[in-house]
Order: C-alpha cells, then structure tokens, then sequence
C-alpha cells in the first residue's frame, strides 16, 4: 500500500500508481474527484486573463445600454414616479386632516420660473409642497400680523385685513423648514403634459403662511387680551421664489398658490371673475423639470408630450387619485 498514490476510500480497492501526468478519478462520499500526479486534486477555475475580458465586456455592454434605457426613461420614469406618489399621499393626508380636526387644510405650492431647455423662455414650475391648516378665527382674533408690507402684502383688497386667508405649517423643523421638495430634476408641470393643457391653474387658491407663536412682554410674561385670551404674534413666511429681484412686488398676485380641502371632504376651488372656471375633475401632471434635458422629458419627440405622471383630483368628493397616462 505503500507504494500507492492512490488510497482505498470507501471501501473501494486502492487505486494503481500514478505517474505524474496521469490522471484518475476516485470516489469520495458521492462525488468524484480528479487525482493526479503527486496526490494534488486538480480545480478548475478562470484565469486572470478570462476575468479582465469578462470584466471589459460588462463594461462595453453597460457604456452602451445605460444611456439607451436613459433615454427610454427607464431611470428618470422612477424619479417622476416617486415625487408623484409623494404629492399623491401629501393631497391625501390634507383631505384626511380637514375631515379629522374640522379645519380647512391645504397642499401649499412652492411655484418657481425655469428657463425651459428646448424654447429658452422661462416658464413656471411646482418644485416643493407643504402641509398647513387654516389659523382658527379663535386663535386670528387674538393675533398680531407682522405683515412686510414691501414684499408679503396681500392683493389689495376693500376694507380692513381680516387675515382670512392665513394658514400655519402642520409640521416644521428645528430649522423652520416645512417644505417637502420634489426629487431631483422633476417638477409638478402647471402648463400641462406638452399635448394638452392643464386646468391646474384654475383650480388653486391663494394663501399666506404664517408662523405663530405666543405673545410675551419685556419681562417673559405672558401677554392676555382684555378679555383674557391669551395673545400671539404671527410672522408672515414670505415665497421668496416670487419676489422681484429688488424685494418690492409680486410677479402675480401675493401668497402662495394651493388646494385647499374642507371639513366636509369637497375641494374649495375658486371662482373665476370670467371664463373658463375650473371642470369638476382636473388633473396635474408631475413629469421632469423644464430646466432637465429633452432626452429627459420628452417621451415623444414628434408630438412634443412629456413623459408625465398624472393625478386627478374632484372638486365635490375631494377624491384624490393616481392615474395612468
């Protein structure tokens, strides 16, 4: 047995020599194993030269196969995808605050100008979104309004300010930030889908955003009214976005553009002086920033439409749904 190379394993009998170039194949448990010359079992595997071709062949495959499903809009159709069903769950959760607390609550719109890529003129888009609530008449009565009078006024109006119009952020951080913005390069598209107009526009109502807090004196006390209502002091939050360079006026009439839902579920959609008024069931369309490459945006290039996603909203039910384009 000494002599062998090969031994006697499971029982089987012991293999005859082996040289050093031959090769036999023995039985170990339930598998067979390749025995050669010295006792060394042979693997077999790549070489460094296998793995580099294999390597720059993924390379050269994905240099030519990711800018193609770019422009396909596999990625940029995700991005579009998430901020719609972001803004889908924001309209939601208003008509669900309104219903639950009994208070007007709306979608408050953060409308920017983008200088479109293909036209070079500069047109507008929804970039950002917050939840707020109406301030309660309770709370306004008993208010200070630190209005600016050279950029936050509101559009002129006939008698006294009431602040009618005045709503606070549901949530606000440690910063004061409470807008949620789109994801990167997208934007909601108040113009339409490239194919067709929108009645968006028609649909929104104007608000001013203020931040309240409790009234207090020179020495930390807290302020009361005559009547003994605690007071507050309301700071307006100003879209800076819409200002003239030079901070004195509006680009369109003061405050921010928004849908507001009511108490009792219905959408509260203003009414035009002239026509047209806005349908009871309108959509906005969530597609790629008008600044973001054409390759991006334009899921037809004969026709000029975007590559959009849709949400329909309803004037009498407040329903709020995604819906397929």
């Amino acid at each position: 047995m000494g002599g062998l190379r090969g031994a006697v394993v499971d029982g089987g009998p012991a293999l005859a020599s082996v040289t050093g170039l031959e090769r036999e194949s023995v039985n170990v448990g339930h598998a067979r194993v390749c025995v050669c010359g010295g006792g060394r079992i042979g693997k077999v595997g790549m070489t460094m030269i296998e793995l580099i071709v294999v390597l720059a062949i993924i390379a050269i495959m994905s240099a030519v196969v990711v800018p193609t499903f770019a422009r396909m809009g596999y990625f940029s159709r995700n991005d579009v995808q998430a901020s719609a069903r972001e803004l889908f769950a924001m309209l939601k959760a208003a008509k669900i605050y309104a219903a639950t607390y009994r208070v007007n609550t709306a979608i408050v719109y953060s409308l920017v100008s983008k200088d479109d890529s293909v036209t070079n003129k500069s047109v507008e888009a929804i970039d950002a979104a917050a939840l707020v609530y109406k301030l309660p008449r309770s709370i306004a009565d008993h208010t200070t309004f630190l209005d600016e009078p050279n950029c936050c006024n509101a559009p002129p109006q006939n008698g006294p300010d009431t602040h009618d119009d005045a709503f606070v952020p549901i949530n606000m951080d440690e910063t004061g930030a409470f807008f949620r913005s789109t994801k990167p390069d997208t934007a909601v598209l108040p113009d339409g889908n490239g194919a067709q107009p929108s009645d968006l526009r028609l649909s929104l109502s104007t608000i001013r955003i203020y931040r309240v807090e409790a009234a207090y004196n020179a020495s930390g006390a807290r302020q009361y009214d005559t009547d003994g209502e605690p007071k507050f002091n309301a700071e307006i939050i100003c879209p800076i976005s819409r200002f003239d360079d030079n901070c004195v006026g509006w680009r369109t009439a003061g405050g921010y553009p928004a849908h507001i839902f009511m108490a009792s579920g219905k959408l509260l959609v203003p009414v035009q002086s002239a026509p047209p008024q806005c349908p009871e069931r309108f959509r906005m369309y969530v597609g790629y920033s008008p600044d973001a490459s054409p390759t991006e945006r334009y899921a037809d290039d004969a026709t000029r439409e975007f590559r959009v996603e849709a949400i329909e909203l309803s004037q009498n039910t407040g329903r709020v749904q995604l819906v397929q384009e």
